[in-house]
């Protein structure tokens, strides 16, 4: 649902969710994430790996470091909602760590870049 956002509060452009709101999302309608979006993304990401999937309803960005780091994969609803799965892998000081997943939910584009941003993965 696209509206102005004029008079609300922008503190929380995205909030963490389950990881069972994630998978009903996934598993439905995913719009296809437009070539100037991904453009955007690919021009101001400060990693080196960022990539479509699932015909181009999946964004990747890795940070992945000689096999830790961390993995963003963004899609985005029907009614411009973006959904990210941050997954963070063990450093290898810690090898039997296991992978940690946390699951989030952006309110439109201004709440993805927001999520961007303090993850420090958009150069700004």
């Amino acid at each position: 649902m696209k509206y102005i956002k004029l008079f609300e509060s922008h503190d929380n452009l995205y909030v963490g969710i389950d990881r069972v709101e994630y998978l009903e999302v996934i598993c439905g309608e995913l719009e296809i994430i437009s070539a100037l979006e991904y453009n955007y993304l690919n021009s101001n990401v400060s990693h080196k790996y960022i990539n479509y999937l699932n015909r181009k309803t999946c964004i990747e960005i890795s940070t992945d470091v000689m096999g830790y780091g961390k993995l963003y994969l963004i899609n985005k609803t029907n009614d411009d909602w973006w959904y990210v799965n941050e997954q963070i892998f063990p450093s290898k000081d810690e090898p039997r760590a296991a992978n940690k997943y946390f699951y989030y939910k952006c309110d439109q584009w201004d709440g993805l870049l927001k999520f961007l941003n303090d993850r420090r993965i958009l150069i700004r």
